[in-house]
């Protein structure tokens, strides 16, 4: 990913003014506390800078306020969030109301996107290294060449 000057100058900068929704977030994720997984906060990639990053899982998570929810902002983060995922990367996004009113929820939800990323790359692993049908995708997972 290509960084410049002005998006790590920014990240810093909002990791010195993190809202209180994600300063709630941050002190439950952050140091491995999260089930083992590192997180990073205000992260340059590409010319975006995103809330949360788990880099291990490539998951980002984002914490919207009502201004997401205007016409324009709901396009750039169309746009945003699709640059993102053709990077390999998986956004998921809760509202600012979310963090106060379910916070329980919400890890929840992060731990099922963190589990499904550990059951699909167990799965992918396991079908590369330990079929027996290993390099002949007609006869493995019930024929054809499928992406776990």
């Amino acid at each position: 990913m290509n960084y410049n000057s002005w998006n790590i100058n920014l990240a810093k900068n909002l990791r010195s003014n993190m809202t209180k929704e994600e300063v709630k977030l941050w002190n439950i994720i952050r140091g491995k506390r999260f089930y083992g997984y590192k997180f990073k906060r205000q992260v340059p990639i590409g010319e975006y800078i995103v809330d949360f990053l788990c880099p291990e899982e490539k998951l980002i998570i984002e914490i919207d306020g009502g201004q997401h929810n205007e016409n324009g902002n709901i396009i750039y983060d169309e746009i945003r969030s699709r640059y993102l995922t053709q990077n390999g990367y998986r956004v998921i996004r809760f509202w600012n109301n979310e963090i106060w009113e379910n916070i329980e929820g919400v890890c929840e939800q992060i731990k099922k996107e963190l589990t499904l990323s550990w059951i699909s790359n167990a799965q992918f692993f396991a079908l590369k290294f330990f079929s027996p049908h290993r390099g002949d995708c007609s006869t493995s997972l019930g024929g054809g060449c499928h992406e776990v």
